[in-house]
């Protein structure tokens, strides 16, 4: 285990990918969606997994990426058709996918996982 003093690359891109899903919830929410249990439930997900990539707890990464995944998938099903404006949408999809793809980074590159 590294120290608390000691950062690699594990430790900034956990931190890139909380800043990702954060702005990603907080700037661009799932209005579209409606506020049902899915929508509610996705939101809820994408703002706890950013708590555990800050915290780096154990399998935030694997979290994190099915975050991701689901607000992505939500985004293009029902926000993307919906929008006047096509670039917050563009921008969502750009922070999630980012971060999503640093959390698999994270996830695969588990020490001792596989």
């Amino acid at each position: 285990m590294n120290s608390p003093t000691e950062r690699n690359w594990r430790f900034y891109a956990a931190n890139c990918a909380a800043v990702g899903l954060l702005v990603s919830a907080i700037r661009f929410p799932l209005r579209a969606c409606g506020d049902n249990l899915l929508t509610t439930s996705s939101a809820e997900l994408e703002l706890g997994s950013v708590v555990m990539l800050m915290n780096r707890l154990p399998m935030a990464g694997l979290i994190g990426m099915a975050a991701a995944t689901l607000v992505g998938a939500l985004t293009v099903k029902e926000e993307l058709p919906a929008a006047e404006n096509k670039f917050p949408v563009y921008m969502k999809l750009t922070y999630v996918g980012s971060a999503g793809l640093l959390c698999l980074a994270l996830f695969a590159d588990k020490r001792g996982f596989f």
